[in-house]
């Protein structure tokens, strides 16, 4: 595999030593303290007296800091095996590609003595988190496909599922996944309002089915199947219907008003004819 040495070359082949200095100094902080020890020395020398050595040499930070990488590559190569698979981990999971920061992890903890820093549990600890992450993964996904079909209710549970999962370490924004968590509830209720329209208006019950299409209308979402505008069609249809249908239109009434007026009548003709014949 590729040592995180690679980089540190480059950057001292810049001479941009302070930066080399801070990644060696962040990379061996796992390994060994006698290395640590050893690049806290090298630090100093560096930084304190960039020009002459204590002999009045010329001293040369780069040829230090090469040598000091050959030194690793050849005499420290399993801690250095170790603490690159340790890097790619930590790399790949700030990336969110928990699969490879796991294998990675696991490879370090093949790789692990006692005499490090980061201890065996510690290891074992990022290892477990890989595994909590991708079943995190796992429901977000679950989520999303359920999502693209619609089914609120089983998308609703795969989110409701991640967030109980979720850490901070994953650095995912939750803000997105509440939203989308709130609009599988809205489409779970858009959904049953519209079932229950439309068995209202196949049974031709006008005044309930306009009540749910018009719950339905304010909830719609565009990332619902229906469309808008059918809904707002089949509120008109159903308006039109119960307009027709209904016993209050002012026909009718007039109707009404009409009969109660002849029965008025027939019922004064009826009195004075027999009043007559008495």
């Amino acid at each position: 595999m590729s040592y995180f040495t690679d980089e540190i070359r480059i950057i001292v082949n810049r001479e941009e030593y302070p930066e080399a200095l801070k990644l060696l100094a962040y990379t061996l902080q796992y390994g060994t303290k006698q290395l640590q020890e050893q690049i806290k020395r090298l630090s100093q020398r560096i930084t304190a007296s960039p020009q002459t050595s204590s002999s009045g040499l010329a001293f040369n930070p780069k040829a230090t800091l090469l040598t000091f990488l050959d030194f690793l590559e050849k005499k420290e190569s399993a801690q250095l095996r170790f603490l690159s698979h340790l890097l790619l981990a930590e790399e790949k999971f700030r990336s969110g590609d928990w699969k490879e920061a796991k294998l990675n992890f696991e490879l370090a903890g093949k790789l692990h003595l006692p005499l490090y820093a980061l201890s065996i549990a510690e290891l074992n600890q990022k290892s477990r988190l890989c595994d909590e992450a991708l079943a995190f993964n796992q429901y977000i996904e679950t989520g999303n496909n359920f999502f693209a079909v619609r089914s609120w209710e089983n998308a609703g549970m795969s989110y409701q599922q991640a967030l109980k999962t979720i850490r901070e370490e994953f650095g995912y924004d939750t803000t997105e996944l509440h939203k989308t968590l709130r609009l599988c509830s809205q489409g779970l209720r858009f959904d049953q309002n519209m079932d229950m329209a439309r068995g209202y208006e196949s049974q031709k019950i006008w005044n309930e089915a306009k009540m749910a299409y018009s719950r339905a209308l304010e909830l719609y979402d565009e990332a619902f199947l229906a469309e808008k505008k059918d809904i707002e069609a089949a509120l008109i249809r159903c308006a039109e219907h119960k307009q027709k249908n209904s016993p209050q239109t002012p026909s009718f009434r007039l109707s009404i008003v009409i009969l109660n007026l002849c029965l008025l009548a027939a019922t004064l003709f009826m009195i004075i004819y027999f009043a007559g014949k008495s």
